[in-house]
């Protein structure tokens, strides 16, 4: 249970983290009027 934990949060975290930085890139990117590198 407790491994089962950790590797929700840690996969949780990701995709968190990966959904905020494209968020951010698209804005920033559009703000800008330059398309971010598609990583």
């Amino acid at each position: 249970m407790e491994r089962y934990g950790v590797w929700a949060a840690v996969r949780w975290t990701g995709v968190i983290w990966r959904a905020g930085v494209m968020m951010f890139m698209s804005t920033a990117g559009r703000s800008c009027g330059i398309m971010p590198p598609a990583r």
